[in-house]
């Protein structure tokens, strides 16, 4: 992922997840992720009420990531190898066209408190105070009830940032609301970017990143899911994770690492 990426997950959609569509409509669509001086990665997304999976190629091979966000699972399939791993996360993590119903669902261990109503650029929002586990200082959450997304965060150092809706657009044949996406660190720098969300698929089609990287789907088709998406082939053998140091017999790796390919 490109710092581009990491930037917009990080600053922006901190309380969404990519990993599945619960409310959103069942889909397929070709991903184009350009990066300046570094090329162009494609692939294909698969998304329904049950989950996503992404087909991509690294180095020359052909990997696919199967997340399946109700049952807490995430699989990496290397179809050359004919081999797969699995890693379990907490379950029910949000995703494309998943409208949490506050900024608190995605941080169980965090203590969390509703402070009132506020409008924000002309939209209805939520203010709530989030305290992350082991965090220096709390941050402030601007809350979009009808998009189950947050508008504006202002952390403990001073940073922020937030998102301004500049109106509808058409994208493929589809309608989409487009964005802009402003992020100011503690030192008072700015960075821009720019997005349109499907709100039928619940996912951003297109964003366009600080550092010129981009962010597409494209050919989108909205169908019914098919189970298939998520199985894992027959023949495909189950990589066990590596036992790190002091870790005792059974216990996960932390951060899904340790796999050995």
């Amino acid at each position: 992922m490109g710092k581009g990426l990491k930037w917009l997950s990080a600053a922006v959609f901190s309380v969404i997840g990519l990993e599945a569509a619960a409310d959103g409509a069942s889909f397929v669509a070709d991903t184009v992720e350009t990066y300046p001086d570094q090329g162009t990665v494609q692939g294909r997304m698969y998304v329904s009420d049950q989950g996503m999976r992404m087909e991509r190629t690294q180095r020359g091979e052909q990997v696919v990531q199967i997340s399946l966000p109700n049952q807490g699972i995430i699989r990496i399939l290397f179809p050359r190898q004919r081999t797969y791993m699995e890693t379990r996360v907490p379950a029910g993590a949000g995703g494309p066209g998943i409208k949490p119903d506050n900024p608190c669902s995605g941080a169980p261990a965090a203590k969390c408190r509703k402070l009132g109503a506020e409008e924000l650029s002309g939209i209805k929002t939520e203010k709530w105070e989030l305290m992350p586990d082991k965090a220096p200082g709390p941050v402030l959450i601007w809350w979009d009830t009808a998009r189950g997304i947050s508008l504006r965060q202002e952390f403990h150092d001073g940073s922020m940032s937030q998102m301004v809706y500049k109106g509808q657009a058409d994208y493929e044949g589809r309608k989409v609301e487009r964005w802009e996406m402003v992020r100011v660190t503690a030192k008072g720098e700015e960075q821009r970017a720019e997005q349109l969300m499907d709100r039928e698929l619940g996912i951003a089609v297109r964003e366009r990143f600080p550092t010129g990287a981009l962010r597409e789907l494209r050919n989108i088709r909205v169908t019914k899911p098919d189970p298939s998406w998520y199985a894992v082939p027959q023949g495909f053998r189950l990589q066990q994770p590596r036992q790190q140091p002091g870790q005792q017999p059974g216990q996960q790796p932390q951060g899904g690492q340790g796999y050995r390919r």
